[in-house]
């Protein structure tokens, strides 16, 4: 930038860099600073789609989520800390029946967590596929080693009572299915298998197939993921290491290998693949998996998620991902909530972060209902739990209510004091004086936009009155003088929502003062 002491009217571009940066200090960067309920598509600031609720008829808090296709009609199953419960909905996520399916004899907890996979079973005949979930008791400690037994129950049945597999062992982890091989893993590095297409056969005293067992590491397994390989594999991720599994058959039927002894997991329910990479969370870093373990670069928010995060509610963290805008979402419990309140953002695409506050204890991405559905992890007026169809339309819709949902995002700094719109080291002591702002937007409904300034980066904010715009607003005059300034743009208004373009802002030299 070229000395602007001397300038008049200058006419720039503000168009900050994608993502929300929470780490660092207030002139350190050029994306936004803040924001609400926005993404970023294409490197430029969108407003979240809406939601709606689809029941508030759930027994207990959503640990996990499988969706599973029926026809006309599809089955959510939801496992919550006091069992299991089905609702039934059409493509359009439309249906109200909760059915419940809780195991005779279950025991609800607070510390319960669920682990749920569907595999082919060769016993139930034409039906085939069954749903096989475990439940364990690491909700307050991860390495609880407390062992239980796997259930079982139709995946085309809304209301067959799941059972107990009698013959499968008990762990501590959880259960994983790799077609044919149904996997359970748990403390000190146990890794069982059934027999192939039989989920219900694990002894291999009395059948001659292919169930196992074997110890494959010291600490605790607490997560399993299929292995996209081209072949029968699997990642287990336990308290210190990455371990993969690979069909072999024979008589060993796998082969275990060490990925690192260099890792950690946060949370049972914080790995997901997306697109063949594998992304969870350390102890103290964001991890991926390719060919091998690497942390995964955040410059962004990492501090201010470590720093805000309850750990002891660590366990509650569960993640999904939003394919349409290239999102991973992992959910988390922030300050002193005992549920998730929060999520952190990585869009994979963009290669950047930013971040929200919703609600939400589980959840099951857009796979074979067009919408994601989500668990509410708050007690609804009922007195029970919702679950909300995500990304759909532009408002919140409760019951017959139906209501605006605020979004905003706040632009990097500018001013002359730091050399203009960008990241130059020259700069001149002088305040900006905001004259007009020419909005850049793809609109609807008004929006309102606001002047944060400072005198100095660790001064106190100052901020204006709100001045709203319509779709059609050419440009908004100002008359605010500031030394450093950002800008906010909010949408709050029934059917709002918004996608940022190229603002053009007119400033000019202000007092020459500090």
């Amino acid at each position: 930038m070229p000395d602007q002491s001397n300038a008049e009217e200058q006419t720039l571009t503000l168009l900050p860099l994608a993502g929300i940066k929470r780490d660092g200090t207030l002139l350190d960067g050029q994306s936004c600073s803040d924001g609400k309920w926005v993404r970023f598509q294409r490197g430029k600031a969108k407003k979240m789609g809406g939601f709606r609720r689809i029941t508030d008829q759930l027994s207990g808090p959503v640990r996990k989520v499988i969706v599973w296709s029926r026809k006309q009609l599809n089955a959510c199953i939801c496992f919550h800390t006091g069992g299991i419960e089905t609702l039934l909905v059409d493509s359009n996520l439309v249906g109200n029946d909760v059915n419940d399916r809780t195991p005779s004899g279950f025991v609800s907890r607070e510390e319960n967590v669920w682990t749920a996979d569907t595999q082919y079973d060769d016993a139930v005949g034409s039906q085939g596929t069954i749903v096989v979930a475990h439940c364990n008791q690491s909700g307050l400690e991860i390495d609880d080693d407390t062992a239980s037994k796997p259930y079982w129950a139709m995946a085309n049945s809304s209301n067959s009572q799941f059972q107990e597999i009698a013959d499968a062992p008990a762990v501590s982890g959880g259960v994983l299915c790799v077609a044919p091989y149904t996997i359970l893993f748990g403390s000190d590095g146990l890794v069982a298998w059934s027999d192939a297409n039989q989920p219900q056969v694990w002894s291999t005293s009395t059948n001659p197939g292919d169930a196992g067992a074997d110890r494959v590491t010291g600490a605790k397994i607490v997560a399993g993921l299929p292995l996209r390989a081209g072949q029968l594999a699997a990642l287990l991720w336990s308290l210190d290491s990455v371990i993969r599994m690979d069909w072999i058959g024979g008589t060993a039927i796998w082969r275990f290998s060490t990925v690192s002894t260099q890792s950690s997991i946060l949370a049972q329910n914080s790995v997901i693949e997306y697109d063949g990479i594998y992304f969870w969370i350390g102890i103290d870093r964001f991890m991926y998996f390719d060919s091998s373990a690497k942390e995964l670069p955040n410059d962004m928010n990492q501090n201010w998620f470590f720093d805000n995060l309850n750990y002891k509610y660590r366990q509650k963290i569960w993640v999904t991902k939003i394919t349409r805008f290239g999102e991973i979402v992992w959910h988390y419990p922030r300050g002193d909530s005992v549920e998730c309140n929060a999520t952190i953002i990585y869009n994979v695409r963009l290669k950047t972060w930013y971040d929200t506050s919703i609600s939400r204890s589980a959840g099951f991405y857009s796979q074979i209902l067009r919408y994601p559905v989500w668990a509410g992890s708050e007690v609804e007026p009922s007195g029970k739990y919702g679950l909300y169809q995500h990304e759909f339309g532009k408002n919140a819709i409760i019951g017959d209510v139906e209501e605006a949902i605020e979004s905003y995002y706040v632009t990097q700094n500018f001013g002359l004091s730091t050399g203009g719109v960008g990241d130059s080291i020259q700069g001149s002591n002088r305040w900006t004086r905001l004259a007009r702002v020419e909005p850049d937007f793809v609109q609807s409904e008004n929006m309102t936009i606001s002047v944060i300034g400072y005198e100095f980066a660790q001064s106190a904010p100052t901020i204006s009155e709100e001045k709203e715009f319509s779709p059609s607003t050419g440009k908004i005059d100002l008359r605010e003088q500031k030394r450093h300034i950002a800008l906010k743009f909010k949408s709050n208004t029934l059917n709002g929502s918004f996608e940022a373009g190229r603002i053009i802002i007119h400033t000019e030299p202000g007092d020459n003062r500090s």
